[in-house]
């Protein structure tokens, strides 16, 4: 393996495992449903959901220290920073079956269940006056970009993006040779990292002055120790500590809310066409345009409310007015629809997805040879994913499955996902 072939003497090892898990689908092997049941013994789990998804996290620890013991035998061990980080909040939508008690919200909420992420540092270079200790600084997930930098000894006029810049200097050419009716395309952003960030958390500084101001979504802003939140917010609830579970009802917290990022041919489409039933079954809750406002550092389970305070109600206005300002600049590029070039790009190459624009020179050749067989269903398979890529074609397929999904399908669906579990029958 890499850690294996490294010489430590040769060069510094930037190392990156991106795992799958924790996420959907949740499948495990089944020798971890076993652990898993043996670790929480006489502890008998009730929902299929929670099991597996604490087997995928037994997993991923294992990992884990299976990546530590060959750091330590290999000596790069005192000498290595190990950092393990999550991108958002879990999902407590079916089937997601995460938990982010006693945080208020998840995985696509601006509510600190969905933002507040489990984050750590460790390895041997770790000074040990900080071993054991916790860092309540904000730090967002684009400054671990600089902070590697730096802990490979860069500094900071050495952290430029010059292929980004690069293209900068394209996308400046062709917007400013658009006609009046043309779309200009937005420029890549420069790194975000916040110089200092890695001397603050070693330092033990928590005074946030690196993120005065930190843009969360199009509708949440963060001043510490104060959060702005506008607008609808899915999963809104508070879980209990054991969730989810199979005591739940339409009107408990332990109720399981419905997933909210649905699409075919990425058209999106909603699970049920009543806006009241929506609300109900993803938790929502509707901050206005007003927004509601929370200390997160005196109130971090989000209980209180603020928005509505007079003493309050300048700070409500200037946030109010900076995520207006925030937004001005956010980066949502049209992303398109699912590309046919794409799918025949993948099949060429034996089923891999990968870049297929301008990218000859991308993959390692010989091509996927295959067989006659093989060559008919490819045919066949890109014969139908030209007739779906017609867009009066996608047009009827969304306009049956916006009719179908919610009378027809959804509950069906929705019972596939998770199911009550009794380890004692």
């Amino acid at each position: 393996g890499i850690l294996e072939r490294h010489d430590a003497a040769a060069a510094p090892l930037f190392y990156f495992h991106s795992f799958h898990l924790i996420h959907t689908p949740l499948n495990i092997p089944n020798s971890y449903l076993t652990k898993i049941d043996e670790l929480a013994d006489p502890y008998l789990f009730d929902d299929a959901g929670r099991r597996n998804y604490s087997a995928m996290v037994l997993y991923m620890d294992e990992v884990v220290g299976l990546i530590v013991d060959k750091l330590q035998d290999k000596g790069l061990w005192d000498n290595t920073y190990l950092s393990v980080v999550s991108d958002n909040g879990g999902p407590l939508y079916v089937p997601g079956s995460a938990n982010n008690y006693p945080l208020k919200g998840g995985k696509y909420s601006d509510w600190e269940g969905g933002v507040r992420t489990t984050a750590f540092m460790a390895g041997g270079i770790l000074p040990d006056s900080l071993r054991g200790t916790a860092h309540g600084g904000v730090v967002a997930i684009s400054d671990w970009y600089g902070m590697f930098l730096q802990m490979a000894g860069l500094e900071q006029d050495e952290w430029a993006d010059a292929t980004a810049a690069a293209a900068n200097v394209w996308l400046e050419a062709h917007n400013a040779a658009l006609g009046d009716d043309e779309s200009p395309l937005p420029l890549l952003y420069g790194v975000e990292s916040k110089p200092g960030m890695l001397e603050a958390i070693l330092s033990g500084n928590e005074t946030n002055n690196l993120h005065p101001v930190l843009q969360i979504s199009s509708k949440s802003v963060l001043a510490w120790p104060y959060k702005f939140v506008k607008s609808i917010q899915p999963f809104s609830n508070h879980t209990g500590p054991l969730y989810p579970n199979c005591s739940g009802t339409l009107e408990s917290d332990n109720y399981r809310p419905w997933q909210n990022d649905s699409y075919v041919m990425e058209h999106y489409f909603a699970w049920s066409n009543e806006e009241e039933e929506m609300m109900t079954h993803m938790w929502g809750f509707d901050c206005s345009v007003v927004g509601c406002l929370f200390n997160v550092k005196d109130d971090p389970e989000e209980w209180h409310d603020l928005s509505a305070d007079p003493d309050y109600a300048q700070l409500l206005d200037e946030l109010r007015d900076t995520l207006a300002e925030l937004n001005e600049g956010l980066f949502t590029p049209d992303r398109g629809l699912d590309a046919p070039e794409a799918c025949r790009s993948g099949v060429d190459r034996g089923g891999y997805f990968g870049p297929f624009i301008d990218a000859d020179n991308y993959f390692t050749e010989p091509k996927v040879k295959f067989t006659p067989e093989e060559k008919l269903r490819n045919a066949a398979y890109m014969s139908l994913i030209d007739q779906l890529a017609v867009p009066e074609h996608q047009d009827t397929i969304m306009e049956i499955v916006r009719y179908a999904y919610p009378k027809y399908l959804r509950e069906p669906l929705e019972q596939s996902f998770d199911e009550c579990i009794n380890q004692e029958s």
